[in-house]
């Protein structure tokens, strides 16, 4: 194995500036069949826990610090077969066993407020799954606080929720392209509408749709 110094690699490491992109990545599946799959997958932190698999080189999460130490009654406590604290949510909404709709998302805490409103605003308002994707999202967290999208808010919306007591904060805007903003997730879904499934991706990320269509 070629070795190099380590003043050259300070300068390799300095030219290695990823963006933080997250360790969290979720894809929905709908077969010619209307069989849906509904996948988020996650190994927790940036690179996990830092230890991958020598063999088949994946890197392993970091989960079992989500887990409470030193408080045995605690929900969260780490004990055998616990499973740790996670606010993935991959959904698949059916109706009468037939699925119409598979989603999710990551985002850490924002994952479940944000596939939450995909749905409501695709069943109540009959909104295109994709536009329902792209829609503005909200978040609320303890004491009234309130992080949004406020660029694509109407003022008038955003003063009723300030006399309503909330406490209004648009975080990460430097992420932010457009007033989309990742910090609030990146859904992908799959609907039906109209008699066929329509994909949708998440501008805020990096997520595409793709058809693939078998030969017999």
């Amino acid at each position: 194995m070629p070795k190099i110094s380590k003043e050259h690699a300070k300068h390799l490491l300095q030219e290695m500036r990823a963006k933080d992109t997250g360790e969290t990545t979720h894809f929905s599946v709908v077969d010619a069949r209307g069989m849906a799959v509904s996948v988020t997958a996650s190994i927790n932190a940036y690179f996990g826990a830092r230890e991958a698999n020598a063999k088949l080189g994946f890197l392993y999460n970091s989960y079992m610090h989500e887990f409470k130490t030193g408080q045995p009654h605690h929900p969260f406590a780490l004990r055998p077969r616990a499973m740790p604290y996670s606010s993935m949510s991959p959904t698949i909404v059916a109706r009468e066993g037939k699925p119409y709709l598979a989603l999710g998302s990551p985002g850490s805490s924002r994952i479940i407020s944000t596939v939450a409103q995909v749905i409501q605003l695709w069943i109540d308002t009959k909104m295109g799954i994709q536009q329902a994707v792209a829609a503005p999202r909200v978040h609320v967290v303890p004491k009234n606080k309130l992080y949004l999208e406020s660029q694509r808010l109407a003022p008038d919306l955003l003063a009723r929720l300030k006399q309503q007591g909330y406490r209004l904060s648009t975080p990460r805007t430097d992420l932010a392209r457009g007033g989309l903003n990742p910090y609030f997730g990146g859904v992908h879904a799959v609907a039906f509408e109209q008699g066929h499934w329509v994909g949708a991706a998440d501008p805020r990320r990096d997520g595409r749709v793709i058809v693939v269509e078998l030969q017999h």
